[in-house]
């Protein structure tokens, strides 16, 4: 196989990735593990929210531990 056979799809698919935001989108999640750095699991809508957004408490996704 050549190398040059492929390059035009590696160079359309990078093509693609140009752009892309991430701000103001929505991500699903069930815990805050799910959510990534500054983020935490909103408890009642299941989305990545802003860490200090939500009105949940200090546990993942407002639950309570039992403690």
């Amino acid at each position: 196989m050549r190398p040059g056979r492929w390059s035009w799809l590696i160079l359309a698919l990078s093509g693609c990735l140009d752009g892309v935001e991430v701000e103001g989108q929505t991500f699903p999640c069930r815990r805050a593990s799910d959510c990534v750095e500054g983020y935490e699991c909103h408890p009642t809508e299941w989305i990545c929210v802003p860490t200090g957004t939500s009105d949940a408490g200090p546990n993942d996704a407002g639950l309570n531990d039992g403690g």
